[in-house]
């Protein structure tokens, strides 16, 4: 499990970093490059994209510790069911069978119902939080091209730049959990290289 986090730590967190960081900075050099105005509103907007993204991938994806092992335990249920199928329909222990397995994913099945419930909301949440963000940037832009006769190029390529440099960072905040787990476990893995010396 040590192990597990300090790969994710170096082989996926680091480089995601590294690319949310490069693409945020490029983005918002550009941004500023093509259309100040625009710019200087979307980097204000950025945050919020960040975590409408942020929002929708956390909820989505992933389950707390004890109800991963019950997920992973109705997993093991289904296929043993499925294995012993032939021999419970020799020995006519059907209602038994159906009894037992019927009580172990009864926890899943509850927990599962909660979640999609939880997961829906956030996700709509975080959907309808993103295009309020992008509603807000094209009506400024709008402003901005009506009252200081801009052309239409330069807001919508400063608007393209932001958007998608937050979409990325977004999409990549899903591993920043990773940090904390990485980091101890670095710390043990080093404290047992330390031990053999």
């Amino acid at each position: 499990m040590n192990c597990k986090a300090l790969y994710t730590f170096c082989k996926l967190f680091m480089p995601h970093l590294c690319l949310v960081i490069v693409n945020i900075l490029f983005s918002l050099i550009g941004s500023v490059i093509f259309e100040w105005r625009t710019g200087l509103t979307s980097i204000a907007l950025i945050p919020l994209i960040i975590i409408s993204q942020a929002i929708q991938l956390g909820f989505v994806q992933g389950y707390t510790e004890s109800k991963n092992k019950i997920y992973s335990g109705s997993v093991w249920t289904i296929k043993e069911s499925v294995m012993n199928i032939r021999t419970v329909l020799a020995l006519n222990a059907t209602s038994a069978k159906d009894r037992r397995y019927s009580h172990q994913l009864s926890e899943v099945i509850s927990t599962m119902k909660g979640k999609a419930f939880l997961s829906g909301f956030m996700y709509g949440l975080g959907s309808f939080l993103q295009f309020v963000s992008f509603a807000l940037i094209f009506f400024l832009a709008s402003v901005y091209v009506k009252n200081f006769d801009l052309s239409i190029e330069g807001p919508l390529q400063s608007i393209f730049l932001i958007i998608f440099a937050g979409i990325t960072a977004g999409n990549n905040s899903n591993f920043m959990p990773d940090i904390s787990k990485a980091k101890i476990a670095a710390r043990k893995l080093f404290a047992l290289i330390d031990l053999e010396d």
